[in-house]
């Protein structure tokens, strides 16, 4: 299977990926999967600094998951920030 189609099968099947597809300003399955990994394992950190956060994926996926941490996200390319 593509890692397209492993995306979206991964979507459909996991319930709160699906919800935070329709609900998220930016979404990303990765960082949706990294963010969840990391609460499992129960990391619970205070600051997220995100270096080339691009159009801001992973910060979305942090601020959602770590609600109390302060999010920073980083992106140098002024045409890619959004």
């Amino acid at each position: 299977m593509n890692s397209m189609l492993r995306s979206i099968y991964e979507l459909c099947t996991t319930p709160s990926a699906f919800k935070a597809f329709f609900t998220w300003k930016k979404f990303s399955i990765s960082a949706f999967k990294i963010v969840k990994r990391l609460t499992s394992a129960g990391v619970a950190p205070m600051s997220v600094i995100d270096v080339g956060a691009n159009t801001g994926q992973f910060s979305m996926a942090a601020s959602k998951e770590f609600r109390h941490a302060d999010i920073y996200p980083i992106e140098p390319d002024p045409q890619t920030a959004t």
